[in-house]
């Protein structure tokens, strides 16, 4: 034995609430923390829901054949993304490949060739649906749809977005 340790907890109270967390009593911040349980849970259950149908979906496709010009630019993005991260972390793109994923460059390319047909696959089906169904959006929809992406990517701006990924990549996402 190394160490022993004893594992003290402070008491909930609303002073210990008040300097630690955003809540004037334990009440609220009980409160707020179910409510926030309860959000997560429904959102995890959405997701699921959302997976599953796509799953299914996805299983009873039948695509002929996907386009190549579109399957290489999927992967070759794939290619040059990890080799920005391995120039970033100032490594050669064959030793980031083997330090960080445990792959060779010939192995992550084949993942990366089977990475781009299931995402085009993807996309091919939900664009047929979409057609089918004649679903569009508002620019205003799309407009809040690039700041979400704006916000969960760390951009600070759309320009800085549409400029790295492309606008035609993202009206097909």
């Amino acid at each position: 034995i190394n160490a022993i340790q004893d594992c003290r907890y402070e008491e909930l109270t609303d002073e210990f609430v008040k300097a630690n967390f955003d809540y004037a009593t334990v009440q609220a911040f009980r409160d707020a923390t179910l409510q926030e349980l309860q959000q997560a849970k429904l959102t995890y259950k959405q997701n699921s829901k959302s997976s599953m149908v796509l799953s299914q979906v996805m299983n009873n496709a039948q695509i002929v054949a996907l386009p190549q010009d579109q399957l290489e630019k999927y992967k070759q993005s794939t290619i040059a993304s990890y080799k920005s991260y391995a120039a970033q972390y100032g490594m050669s793109y064959e030793d980031f490949l083997s330090a960080y994923l445990q792959m060779s460059a010939e192995a992550f390319e084949q993942y990366a060739q089977e990475n781009a047909e299931s995402t085009l696959r993807q996309e091919l089906v939900l664009q047929a649906i979409a057609n089918a169904e004649q679903l569009t959006f508002t620019s205003a929809e799309y407009s809040e749809y690039l700041s979400q992406m704006a916000a969960s990517y760390g951009y600070d701006s759309l320009t800085t977005l549409v400029s790295d990924v492309g606008n035609d990549v993202l009206q097909k996402s």
